[in-house]
């Protein structure tokens, strides 16, 4: 069988009958041109959101404004729409927590997992955390206690020098979509603070959907430096009233109307979800 030979445009292997063909492109570049051949074929055209490069308005239609070598690769930049743009953030958020959550039931479960919460710092800091019975007796015994002191209920939603059990998502997919979006959502007016909580939000719930924990299993929105009240208003959202009320009784000393107070911005920023 003869070799393959890659396409001149975008890379991928083809059939040396087909570069004879097609000029040295693959199919779907050669019905999809690109660059300053359409500009001099007098087509209507109009600029990749991606790269910047010439396309037909046909091929933005079919591909949603990209050319064939950035559909390809994947490739994001700050000309997409930013519907476009949180559409993609959400499938890779859920796509890796859900993976994450997966892997925490399935790798700690000895352990007695009693929290999972997803950490969506600024610029593609989404990270998980996975709190077990296991990690507790570290965190205490890290801070000169004992497993059974009385202070226990009072530390289980704490942590020194690192997540228990963390996962960072810091992938160049991820990155890519994310300075993206701080581009183009300041242009529009966005916030990408609240675009980011959404996709955090959006990616929790499907956990909770599918059911990848126990219902006893606290789902939560983290950061650090976190109050208590916060990660009460975000579990409301995610967990039964029992297990809300269960986690008021630990935290103990909560502020009403801090209680209200993120409740309110939490809503806000959820609002249209």
């Amino acid at each position: 069988m003869a070799e393959s030979v890659a396409c001149r445009s975008c890379g991928v292997r083809i059939l040396p009958v087909t570069a004879t063909r097609t000029g040295g492109l693959c199919m779907p570049c050669s019905r999809h041109p690109r660059g300053p051949a359409v500009e001099a074929s007098g087509a209507p055209f109009v600029e990749c959101h991606a790269c910047g490069a010439a396309i037909l308005e046909a091929t933005a239609a079919h591909t949603g404004g990209r050319c064939i070598p950035c559909v390809r690769t994947g490739r994001l930049a700050a000309r997409a729409p930013t519907a476009e743009l949180v559409t993609v953030l959400d499938r890779q958020v859920q796509e890796r927590t859900l993976r994450a959550a997966r892997h925490a039931a399935a790798s700690y479960a000895g352990e007695g997992i009693y929290g999972f919460f997803l950490f969506g710092e600024h610029f593609a800091m989404f990270s998980t955390a996975v709190f077990t019975e296991a990690t507790l007796d570290a965190t205490l015994v890290t801070l000169g206690l004992s497993p059974d002191s009385p202070d226990r209920g009072a530390n289980r939603w704490t942590w020194e020098r690192e997540l228990p059990h963390g996962t960072e998502f810091d992938d160049a997919e991820l990155r890519l979509t994310v300075h993206a979006l701080e581009e183009q959502a300041e242009d529009d007016g966005d916030s990408l603070c609240e675009i980011e909580e959404r996709a955090a939000f959006r990616a929790l719930l499907r956990v909770r959907e599918e059911a990848v924990f126990e219902p006893r299993v606290l789902l939560s929105i983290g950061a650090f430096d976190q109050a208590d009240e916060e990660i009460l208003a975000y579990a409301e959202a995610f967990n039964d009233a029992a297990l809300v009320e269960a986690f008021k009784r630990e935290a103990r000393d909560l502020n009403d109307d801090h209680i209200r107070q993120y409740r309110q911005r939490i809503q806000a920023t959820l609002a249209g979800l």
